[in-house]
């Protein structure tokens, strides 16, 4: 164990101090990584270094309707996609609204309906509405009758304005995108329902699942490197996934009934475009 520990510090130490601006595509930076790794999977056991899946719904047995849910948002990982989805298996309806400049007054009017008839309300990048958080506490606190079924969802970037009494008294999680490809594919599919699996009787459509979504953990891992081998940096989050999904769907459900050999290419652009070609 000492000579574990020796080691690592030793290979810590031999790296330069990096600057605020450093990205993962410094070597120093993923030998580190690399090393810290290795260094509690051998000292603590895999469990302590292997992805977490967020599970939703010890989340939700957790909260009540005067704690709000903050999900911090993370490169490459919004959790969005999943809370509608978790929402539509709750049979719940989801209203979701993306702050900024004047969406206080829709804001108000989706609380109050939701109070009323228990559905959920999503307010997404409130790092835009610092100033409107207060207002939405003090509501949820104050209102004296809600219905039981209520839930207020909050996705916000780390910010240091954030309002400290709204932190407090919410229950905050993150989801980080997991390391490793293995990791990665166990995320994909613990997000795909059996809806999705079924929604096409194309015997390709399994198949060309598998391979976005191995396409969709490659091109996460890469982000690590940076900037290299893309245009711009991209987040490349489940939005673009499904996306690429109901892309790839809707062209084998189009598809010559008659057997005619139909071939589908989604690209994930830098920017959410997605192409796609037949022949």
């Amino acid at each position: 164990m000492l000579l574990k520990r020796m080691r690592f510090l030793t290979t810590s130490s031999t790296r330069t101090r990096r600057s605020a601006s450093c990205c993962w595509s410094d070597p120093g930076v993923l030998i580190v990584s690399s090393q810290a790794r290795h260094y509690v999977n051998q000292s603590a056991g895999k469990k302590f270094t292997e992805a977490v899946i967020l599970n939703y719904v010890s989340m939700h047995e957790e909260s009540t309707t005067r704690t709000p849910l903050v999900g911090f948002l993370s490169m490459g990982s919004d959790p969005t996609e999943s809370i509608k989805s978790f929402a539509k298996k709750k049979k719940t309806e989801c209203r979701d609204i993306s702050m900024g400049q004047g969406q206080e007054v829709p804001s108000r009017r989706i609380l109050t309906q939701s109070f009323q008839d228990g559905g959920w309300v999503l307010l997404q990048n409130c790092h835009l509405g610092l100033s409107f958080m207060d207002e939405v506490l003090e509501t949820i606190l104050t209102t004296e009758n809600i219905n039981p079924n209520f839930r207020l969802w909050v996705t916000t970037e780390p910010h240091p304005k954030f309002p400290i009494n709204f932190l407090q008294n919410s229950i905050k999680f993150t989801n980080e995108p997991p390391q490793g490809i293995k990791a990665g594919l166990s995320r994909t599919y613990n997000n795909t329902t059996q809806e999705q699996l079924d929604i096409s009787s194309a015997h390709q459509w399994k198949p060309i699942l598998y391979s976005l979504a191995f396409l969709h953990t490659t091109v996460q891992e890469r982000r690590k490197f940076g900037p290299l081998g893309w245009n711009i940096p991209y987040e490349f989050n489940q939005s673009d996934l499904n996306a690429s999904l109901t892309f790839v769907q809707t062209h084998l459900d189009d598809m010559d009934q008659a057997g005619s050999v139909l071939g589908v290419c989604a690209v994930h652009d830098s920017g959410g475009a997605i192409r796609g070609e037949s022949y």
